[in-house]
């Protein structure tokens, strides 16, 4: 019935349905596992907002490792595994939650096994390396921890040889999945000079490939757009570190400046208190001094000859007789 297009899934949904498969994801019986990953299947492309439910324990199990056991299991043919892989998908698409799960239970390291073992069954379905690479690139884009998971398993050496596979759909996912691995953030993990080297392996083994199929070439440039976009990421962070700099330095330059010219004003202060303090000083002596200096009628200072004949004329005019004495 769920098959029959996103109206029955939504008519399930609307009577209730989603308790009753979620309690199946308990269910030891293996013969069950193809139908539950089916009906997780529809239901999970119809209405994403399921994601965070699955997500959750269900009794104690992990509603993600249980779609993993079924990747797992040999005995499943790959056809149910795609529908595994794709629910896995879906479950880790832009949810942090999901890839955290994913992570833990080793869903990259079962990834990179699929894509591994060319001689097996699994491989050999190109919808399931299409999706196991579709799967890789969403567990680990923008989450540096899955992406460095994804280098310990050697992840990007697996995906650059389904670059030249001869299905369109898996080249282009395999693009994708490298080009999330090169916009991944560096993270906690690792060195700077290691992530350039893996960076520089994936690029070249990307631009060595021309494909005439469009899809692919343009997961291409958006995995080109990411490279380029790491070098000019760091290039604004240094400039703006650097602006940093030049600014504090500035402030140091104004405070410096600000206290030199405090200085000067303290140091001219000084000198026009002390030339204030030398002139009253000397006017004060010039003073003193005017005061037995003779002065003639004119208020100008006299020479020492004009003195003597001063003191001539004062000695004469003592010397005549007063009126009284005539």
């Amino acid at each position: 019935f769920l098959d029959r297009g996103p109206w029955a899934v939504s008519a399930a949904l609307s009577v209730g349905i989603f308790s009753y498969v979620f309690k199946l994801l308990t269910a030891k019986s293996k013969q069950l596992r193809p139908l539950i990953t089916f009906i997780w299947a529809k239901i999970i492309a119809v209405d994403k907002s399921y994601q965070s439910g699955l997500i959750e324990y269900n009794n104690g199990h992990s509603s993600t490792q249980y779609f993993i056991n079924v990747l797992a299991d040999t005995n499943v043919d790959p056809g149910h595994k795609v529908y595994s892989m794709f629910v896995l998908s879906c479950l880790v698409d832009n949810y942090r939650s999901g890839q955290e799960s994913a992570k833990q239970n080793s869903l990259i390291a079962l990834c990179t096994y699929l894509l591994g073992e060319k001689n097996s069954r699994d491989y050999r379905n190109h919808l399931l390396r299409q999706w196991c690479c579709i799967c890789l690139g969403l567990c680990w884009q923008n989450y540096p921890e899955a992406r460095w998971e994804g280098v310990r398993n050697k992840a990007h050496e697996h995906l650059i040889g389904l670059i030249s596979d001869p299905v369109a759909e898996v080249r282009a996912a395999a693009v994708f999945a490298l080009g999330t691995y090169i916009g991944c953030a560096l993270g906690d993990e690792g060195s700077q000079e290691q992530t350039n080297k893996l960076y520089s392996e994936i690029v070249n083994a990307l631009i060595k490939e021309y494909d005439i199929v469009y899809v692919v070439r343009k997961e291409l440039i958006v995995a080109l757009f990411n490279f380029v976009n790491q070098f000019l990421t760091k290039q604004t962070s240094s400039n703006k570190s650097n602006s940093e700099e030049n600014i504090i330095s500035s402030q140091s330059a104004i405070d410096t400046a600000n206290a030199s010219s405090q200085t000067m004003l303290n140091l001219n202060k000084n000198m026009n208190t002390n030339q204030a303090k030398t002139t009253s000083e000397s006017e004060y002596e010039f003073i003193a001094n005017s005061t037995s200096t003779p002065i003639s009628s004119s208020g100008t200072l006299l020479s020492s000859k004009q003195q003597q004949q001063q003191q001539e004329n004062i000695r004469k005019t003592n010397s005549l007789p007063s009126s009284n004495t005539i």
